[in-house]
């Protein structure tokens, strides 16, 4: 007759069945104290008969000999830890986990896994297995922890004897109700715990990282880190994701999202061959810092036979005052230097590096789509089919009117067929190329237009004070002012005007 207040914990005590045993264990906290009989709850201590106790379990005891329920086996039921499963069978820690005695499992879900898929990934290329087992290891438990007897700031030893893991234990309650929610060092517990013939399970929806294990931030992980999107985004259509993860250390001379903005349009017509040898370009061997940097230095890039100058303006001074040095990659200016990753080293650029092996088209209709003032007249050159007119040898001179223009003049355009609507911008296109000091007052332009004319006027300005103050040239096609002259394209020239003709 064994009251419970006679039971020890890691007690065996001799059943009827021969040969079998069934073992006590006992935690506590401040507030209760809880018996368990094989890993079985005592819910009711204590009745007592005339001819003995009865103490109330929450679950059948199976002889071990009848049944095989240990915390491997139970994992293997359950489809949502097939992960763990495999990790385990692959580092070889399968049978350590089926023999450990009194022990507590916190299994991550396969979900928790493919989220950290990339970390675990990088730890391997790192550091060998080494750190995968030390991480598995750290989700078993050297005793066995009912969700009932943690308390907040716990710290529970593990397999991985370097780092403990931490409890944190929230309380809430709503009326009559009253839960807690539990994680381990920061992975949260759902469910109840499963028991086993060797220990409990705890599910939880992340990996634990011991705090031991340094996680190596690669280039990848930098560029995506510093608003790098663009660049992340062709880094992984170009294949090469892997290459600046788990290789190096490389030099990433790498374009803001804003840099690959303002070519839009030219890349947007590029071949992925093209746009793989652009992104080679800016990426060095070996881990340069900008204080390694020497002004005329040629760098030879990952793209063959394309080299990189690098250009350094030391500043100026004033007085007391000097202005830093600021660093080129031939016209890119390094706007943040020295971000330093595990396998190389970025530096931030504000202008996309073109190798010379690719030509950068440049015609009328590129130079009007790099201008945030033309969006429609480009627009309706595309309507109109003009745009192809623009994109061949020329030469052509345009007067190219501003948005703000064509917003003003818009009753103008509404209801044309794209006839007339070519008839209209074709009146702004003249043959020949005709920068600003090439026109000459009263002078008759034909346009595209069939028997079309513009006419230049020019004002020459006034000058006072015996020439020491003028007054700058006003040029006019018809009524409308030149405010931007000389857009120079490789088929042509533009000049903005403010109003349609």
């Amino acid at each position: 007759k064994t009251l419970s207040n006679n039971l020890s914990d890691g007690q065996e005590i001799t059943t009827l069945r021969s040969g079998s045993t069934v073992k006590v264990g006992i935690t506590q906290n401040f507030f209760s104290k809880h018996y368990h009989i094989n890993g079985a709850l005592v819910i009711y201590d204590n009745l007592e008969a005339s001819n003995g106790v009865i103490h109330v379990i929450d679950e059948v005891l199976l002889p071990e000999d009848l049944v095989s329920n240990t915390i491997v086996d139970i994992l293997g039921d359950y489809p949502a830890f097939s992960t763990l499963v495999g990790l385990l069978e692959t580092f070889n820690l399968t049978e350590a986990v089926r023999v450990a005695d009194d022990v507590t499992l916190v299994a991550p879900t396969n979900d928790a896994f493919e989220e950290v898929e990339s970390i675990l990934a990088r730890l391997v290329g790192v550091n060998g297995t080494a750190k995968i087992i030390n991480i598995l290891k750290y989700h078993v438990l050297t005793s066995i922890v009912y969700s009932d007897d943690l308390v907040d700031g716990q710290q529970i030893e593990t397999l991985f004897p370097t780092d403990d893991v931490n409890v944190v234990v929230n309380e809430n309650s709503w009326f009559l109700w009253t839960w807690r929610k539990i994680s381990f060092s920061g992975a949260t517990v759902f469910g109840t715990e499963i028991q086993a013939t060797n220990g409990i399970i705890h599910a939880v929806r992340s990996v634990m990282i011991p705090p031991s294990i340094v996680i190596p931030s690669t280039l990848a992980d930098v560029a995506n880190g510093n608003g790098l999107s663009t660049l992340v985004q062709w880094v992984q259509d170009a294949d090469l994701e892997e290459t600046i993860r788990d290789s190096g250390p490389f030099t990433v001379f790498a374009p803001t999202n804003a840099a690959f903005k303002e070519i839009e349009s030219f890349t947007s017509n590029l071949s992925q061959e093209q746009k793989t040898q652009i992104l080679k370009y800016h990426i060095v061997s070996g881990a340069v810092v900008s204080t390694s940097l020497s002004d005329g230095a040629v760098v030879e890039t990952l793209l063959p036979q394309n080299s990189i100058t690098v250009h350094i303006d030391e500043g100026t001074c004033f007085f007391w005052w000097c202005s830093g040095s600021t660093i080129f990659i031939n016209e890119s200016e390094v706007i943040i230097a020295d971000v330093e990753a595990s396998n190389g080293v970025i530096h931030l650029i504000d202008k996309v590096l073109i190798p010379p092996s690719i030509e950068i088209p440049n015609t009328i209709v590129d130079v009007a789509s790099e201008n945030e003032n033309l969006s429609q007249l480009v627009s309706l050159l595309v309507v109109a089919g003009l745009d192809d007119v623009l994109r061949d040898n020329g030469p052509y001179t345009v007067f190219a009117p501003t948005d703000a223009a064509f917003t003003a003049d818009s009753d103008r355009f509404t209801g044309l067929s794209n006839d007339e609507l070519a008839t209209i911008l074709r009146k702004h296109v003249v043959s020949g190329k005709s920068f600003e000091d090439d026109l000459s007052d009263n002078q008759i332009l034909q346009t595209l237009s069939q028997g079309s004319t513009v006419t230049v006027n020019i004002n020459q300005g006034t000058c006072y004070f015996f020439g020491w103050f003028c007054t700058p040239q006003e040029t006019f096609i018809d009524t409308s002012e030149v405010i931007t002259a000389d857009l120079e394209a490789s088929n042509g020239v533009i000049h903005v005007i403010d109003k349609v003709l």
